[in-house]
């Protein structure tokens, strides 16, 4: 369920299907009979395993900062639905859901709760006339509801064992799924492993294919691609891998034909910051979005960089369709004290059940999960497991600190 969007559905009267249907010619029949408003809008679609959300974030800020009106449609929500949908870096409003709802009553039982999302961002973009979309795939990217978009760039992030029961178990099958969005249009490519790639370069095989490493080279502070290059690069978000993130986002701004503006796209980079990503939340306290094996092997990565002698505590809760004993054997690299919660989600695994996957020395259920974050103690604390799991928390950890 999609946090807040009920609430538009029940007093519009605009109800989704419960049933998740293969295929896009639901969203595509509604899309067509209000005109196909995606064809106004000028795309840059991102997909992949892990990493779309900062890539995004670095892709907006650039567009930004080249005074382009810029919206985004990304997920999960950080508080509710109205921050998955944005034009300039503002949520949309409820008076633009509700005129936007009185459109789509017509249309209600027709598409599932994320088809029936994205075409509110569709309708919002051209609405407010924005200059690019930048548009996150959901689940996938072949049968993603998304996928009606027509883009002038596409961004493959990464791609990992993830969702294996929809995208298939093999690296080459969710390769096949996340290239899905592959149009007539140039292709940016994070680091893949060379499964992947095989597949990826053969659904690109007739469009531009940029790839890091290949054409694109990154360090820390550094960046270049053909005659473009950038130096003395900084950034807030921590970690090797949001370098490769930011690069993504560099080759695919240039792909829109518009002049790169050296200092600008400094600034943009350094400003750029994205909730539940390695964040400080509070002193000592981090939340992080790792919620698979490779998402977790990047937050070990960033932790034994910037952390390598600080005791670290996990506080953990997650998905029980996720490879959660996978997840735990890398996090069990860098400590042996674990906190494990329950949550509201009806996905989430029980602490129990978390627990008991478990090798750490110290570990625990809890159900005072804000005391125990907030606790004093050695080091640093780290939550982490699920993005739903810490957007239910972020509000309640800055709101009850700010009252202090």
């Amino acid at each position: 369920m999609i946090t807040g969007f009920d609430d538009y559905q029940q007093r519009h009267k605009v109800f989704s299907k419960p049933i998740i249907e293969p295929g896009l010619e639901a969203i595509k029949t509604v899309l067509a009979a209000l005109g196909n408003p995606h064809h106004q809008l000028r795309v840059i679609h991102v997909a992949g395993t892990n990493g779309k959300g900062t890539t995004v974030a670095y892709t907006s800020a650039l567009c930004r900062a080249h005074q382009l009106k810029t919206g985004v449609f990304m997920s999960p929500a950080i508080v509710d639905v109205h921050d998955q949908i944005q034009c300039d870096g503002q949520a949309i409003t409820r008076e633009a859901m509700d005129e936007i709802f009185i459109q789509l009553k017509p249309f209600s039982n027709q598409l599932t709760e994320f088809e029936l999302l994205t075409v509110v961002a569709l309708l919002y973009f051209v609405a407010q006339k924005v200059d690019v979309a930048i548009v996150e795939a959901g689940l996938g990217g072949l049968e993603d509801a998304t996928n009606v978009v027509l883009p002038v760039v596409s961004i493959i992030t990464s791609i990992a064992l993830e969702h294996t029961q929809f995208l298939g178990n093999t690296l080459a099958s969710i390769a096949y799924h996340k290239g899905g969005i592959i149009k007539q249009a140039p292709v940016v490519v994070g680091r893949v492993p060379e499964e992947a790639h095989v597949v990826l370069r053969a659904l690109a095989q007739d469009v531009p294919y940029y790839q890091i490493g290949e054409q694109i080279f990154v360090t820390a502070a550094s960046y270049k691609f053909k005659t473009t290059t950038l130096t003395n690069l900084t950034r807030q978000l921590k970690g090797t891998h949001q370098a490769d993130n930011m690069a993504l986002a560099l080759t695919a701004f240039l792909q829109l034909g518009i002049p790169l503006q050296a200092e600008r796209a400094k600034q943009a980079i350094a400003n750029t910051t994205l909730p539940a990503r390695f964040e400080e939340i509070v002193p000592n306290v981090f939340f992080d979005g790792a919620h698979n094996e490779a998402s977790a092997r990047e937050l070990v990565t960033t932790l034994q960089t910037y952390y390598p002698a600080t005791k670290v505590t996990f506080v953990v809760g997650i998905l029980k369709d996720k490879a959660i004993a996978d997840v735990l054997r890398v996090l069990e690299q860098v400590s042996d004290t674990f906190y494990f919660v329950s949550f509201a989600n009806e996905r989430a695994a029980t602490a129990q059940d978390v627990l008991q996957m478990s090798r750490a020395k110290v570990k625990q259920e809890t159900t005072a999960i804000r005391d125990t974050i907030m606790a004093k103690r050695d080091g640093i604390t780290v939550v982490t497991g699920s993005l739903y799991l810490l957007a239910q928390l972020r509000e309640i950890i800055l709101c009850q600190t700010d009252a202090q």
